[in-house]
């Protein structure tokens, strides 16, 4: 017997869902307002999640990035040979939450290796880089979506106003 997945209908009817919502919206409201405040909604998502990209790339790139390869360049004065040495340099909470995501001492040992004492923190950052920039994107994207809709909301106070 085959098992039945879910969840494309599940999609369909929260698509159809959210249109039934925004119809019966402009049916109280009135359509062309309603569907207007639906495409700022959905251009706000879009951008939202657009311009997250582009900025967490943007500040990892000059603000957190340097950070840890200054800190790393600092600590190699000791020349440290092994992983937990560097990764001391860093909060527990990182250390766990890399360890999580299997980034391991293994591959930190492998650049210590292979590479020569000047590389070892810029392909540390490298190492790094997909995933503080996915936690960048994640806190990004909600922040720039809420103030999108703020300004939305704000512009279409002042357009009751003045009419």
């Amino acid at each position: 017997m085959e098992e039945v997945i879910l969840y494309p209908l599940i999609l369909d009817v929260s698509v159809v869902a959210i249109l039934m919502a925004f119809a019966f919206a402009g049916y109280k409201s009135g359509i062309f307002k309603s569907f207007l405040s639906f495409i700022s909604t959905m251009f706000s998502g879009i951008f939202s999640v657009y311009t997250a990209n582009i900025l967490s790339k943007i500040i990892y790139a000059n603000i957190i990035s340097p950070q840890i390869q200054s800190k790393i360049q600092l600590s190699s004065i000791k020349n440290f040979s092994s992983a937990e040495q560097i990764l001391n340099l860093f909060s527990p909470w990182f250390v766990k939450f890399l360890s999580e995501l299997r980034i391991t001492p293994k591959e930190i040992n492998h650049i210590i290796v292979n590479g020569n004492l000047n590389s070892i923190p810029s392909e540390i950052s490298e190492l790094l880089c997909p995933l503080i920039t996915n936690i960048l994107k994640s806190i990004l994207a909600p922040v720039i979506f809420a103030l999108l809709l703020v300004v939305a909301k704000n512009s279409n106070m002042v357009y009751n106003n003045n009419v």
